[in-house]
Order: C-alpha cells, then structure tokens, then sequence
C-alpha cells in the first residue's frame, strides 16, 4: 500500500527540487530551524486561501503520483500481487482519478469523521472542518467512485467489508490482465 499522504511529506523534505519550489513559493518560513517541513506553519496559509492551497497542489501532487507510478512499475512482477493500493484523500480535488483502474471511497458521515480525525490528531474540530472544506464532498464523489465502503460502524464492522473488497478486487484481477 502506497499512501499518498507519507510520500509528499517524503518528497517535501527529502526532494530538492520539491523543498525548492516549495520554499519560493511560501518562504524560508516553510522550513524548520530542524530543516523539516513546518507543516503546522504551511497549514495555516493553505488551508486559509484556496490559492495557497492550489499552489501546494500544483507543487506536490503532479511529484507524488510520479513517485507512485514509479514505484508501482518496479514492484517485482513475480510477487504475484492482485492489485496495489494507493492511498489518497484528495484524487478527485487533484483530477487524478484517470490514474487509476479502480476507486474505493471509504466514507464516513462528517461528524464522525470529525470525532475520530481530533481523537486521532492534534486538529481540533474547527481546523478538521476547515480542512473538509477544501474536499469535494462524499456526496458527489460517491457516483463517481467504483466502490463505496461506509464506515460508520465498527472496527469488525470495516474489517469484513474490507475482506469482501478484497475478495472482489482479486477476483477481477484474476480474471483481467491488468491489475485493479
């Protein structure tokens, strides 16, 4: 499993050219005394202004699905996997969804998603919110995803239907050429 979300963090602070085109377009600032990724600082600005927001985009995701492409295709073709699994909030906002065979949206009604995001984070409600805000929301993505889990249940309640995707997406892969 790739998650898009580990890899632009990776590649904003370990690829020159991203750590560059970052740091022209939000300053010096962007970076920490540590040389890290002042994500909090970044946040601020991005999740404030939908221009801000588009810039990082136009930054990091074009970078990030590179990287995914990459290192799906040197994934060694005698593992014998069914499918590989990329992990990401934002393929819809992004306009990536033609970069992938198949689309899993896993949803969940906002105020749970709310609760579990501040009971998981250092977010606090307003900023969980905040952040929702710049996502397509789950009622228009629904139609446009190839498979919807709801997860509004419990942890056994997603593990099962997890299994049944898994199941599924095999099943097609077995009886396709390419991987889902």
């Amino acid at each position: 499993m790739f998650s898009a979300d580990q890899i632009g963090i990776a590649l904003a602070n370990e690829d020159p050219s991203v750590r560059s085109r970052i740091t022209r377009a939000f300053g010096r600032e962007a970076y920490g005394e540590n040389g890290e990724l002042d994500r909090p600082f970044l946040a601020a600005k991005v999740f404030r202004s939908p221009v801000m927001l588009a810039r990082l985009n136009k930054i990091i995701h074009p970078a990030v699905l590179r990287t995914i492409q990459r290192s799906v295709s040197l994934l060694p073709k005698k593992q014998k996997l069914p499918y590989v699994v990329i992990e990401s909030a934002l393929i819809y906002e992004a306009g990536l969804q033609s970069s992938f065979d198949y689309i899993v949206l896993v949803d969940a009604p906002v105020a749970l998603r709310v609760v579990r995001s501040t009971s998981s984070s250092r977010f606090s409600k307003a900023e969980v919110r905040r952040r929702s805000k710049n996502q397509i929301p789950a009622r228009i993505k629904r139609p446009l995803a190839d498979f919807v889990v709801v997860n509004r249940g419990s942890l056994r309640s997603l593990e099962r239907n997890a299994r049944f995707l898994d199941e599924t997406l095999s099943r097609m892969a077995l009886s396709s050429s390419k991987r889902p």
